[in-house]
């Protein structure tokens, strides 16, 4: 995708669908760890880097941020990963028919079982506050400002 004469906005977009909703489709099916999903955000900056799209001296938070925010509209596999699987994890948990799923991932200690715990950790918040989707990303778009 790099090496096609895309504008900036579409590139990212390209970047969005094609590449990062690859790597989405098997959040919570392959047990990612933190580290991976960091990883590959470097990695995808690495390969901006070497084709000059971005500079290695622009700020790394403003490239997740929307083009209504002044950012360049690319989306975190990290963030990304952490709503689905928290998603994913409330839904399990919700259905007594698929309970046992969530407590067997609970008792393997995936990211998938502890993403509560991931999450109230990286983003400290008080015990009776439910975090939902729509909070964690408002937790996620502070921690970046």
């Amino acid at each position: 995708l790099c090496k096609t004469k895309l504008n900036a906005r579409n590139l990212m977009k390209a970047v969005n669908e094609y590449a990062i909703s690859v790597i989405n489709y098997y959040v919570g099916i392959i047990n990612y760890e933190e580290k991976e999903l960091q990883e590959l955000d470097l990695e995808i900056r690495r390969i901006f880097l070497e084709n000059k799209i971005i500079r290695k001296s622009s700020n790394t938070e403003r490239i997740y941020f929307p083009r209504s925010e002044l950012g360049r509209g690319l989306r975190n596999i990290e963030d990304t990963a952490e709503v689905m699987l928290m998603t994913l994890h409330n839904n399990l948990k919700s259905s007594h028919t698929t309970k046992t799923i969530i407590e067997a991932e609970v008792e393997s200690q995936t990211l998938l079982g502890r993403i509560h715990q991931h999450i109230h950790q990286k983003y400290p918040t008080e015990e009776e506050e439910q975090m939902n989707a729509k909070t964690l990303k408002e937790k996620q778009t502070k921690k970046r400002i």
